[in-house]
């Protein structure tokens, strides 16, 4: 005897309002299908609330507040950093320094400058030494040098032709140069500890016809 076809069927679950319970009920009873069930479902409503970010939870004047502790004299600069790598922006950095300026939380010492109250402003950048402008002269360093030694009994020391460098509108640094190429020259020799003197002159005499170079005994 063949086996009877296995019998198909669908069971549906759906959710409807209870005013329209009636309604689907009563279409369902139409069609023929009366073997239902349901249960009533009591659900508290609940309303969706937008979360804010973490780095927001702390306000932008309270979060300068607690980096300033450790930074009591900064460069705005320097915060706005600081806020955007907490993912803060420029705009709530530059809002907060000027609502604790304004209510003497922070001193503002300059432009983009600022400290907590009480606290010595930031030291001033060091000046980059002035350059020297190269100033033509109508003696050279060599002869200007070798007329200072003359006038002062064929002697002088570094630090004072450096100052007479100085009055002249000349580069001091080229006070060793200078020193250096007269010795090598033979024009000066160096007595050490930064004293210098004229060399000795060579002096002519002829005899029978020939000339004759002296050199005269040092102090002559």
């Amino acid at each position: 005897m063949p086996k009877a076809p296995p019998l198909e069927y669908f069971e549906v679950t759906l959710r409807c309002p209870k005013e329209a319970l009636g309604e689907v009920v009563g279409d369902l009873s139409r069609r023929g299908l009366t073997d239902v069930s349901f249960n009533l479902i009591s659900a508290v409503a609940t309303y969706k609330t937008n979360k804010p970010h973490d780095h927001r939870d702390i306000k932008a004047e309270d979060f300068l507040a607690d980096w300033i502790k450790d930074h009591p004299t900064f460069r705005a600069k320097e915060a706005v950093k600081i806020f955007r790598a907490d993912g803060r922006t420029d705009g709530a950095c530059y809002t907060a320094l000027r609502v604790m300026s304004g209510d003497g939380r922070l001193k503002k010492l300059g432009e983009g400058m600022y400290s907590l109250p009480g606290v010595k402003a930031l030291p001033k950048p060091k000046a980059k030494p002035a350059k020297h402008t190269k100033v033509f002269h109508d003696v050279s360093a060599s002869d200007f040098t070798l007329r200072l030694m003359s006038r002062n009994h064929g002697k002088i020391s570094v630090p004072t032709l450096r100052g007479h460098f100085e009055k002249a509108g000349r580069v001091p640094t080229g006070v060793g140069p200078v020193l250096r190429k007269l010795v090598v020259t033979k024009k000066i020799k160096s007595l050490g500890d930064g004293l210098y003197e004229l060399a000795p002159k060579k002096t002519e005499r002829k005899t029978n016809g020939a000339a004759v170079v002296e050199t005269p005994a040092q102090g002559a």
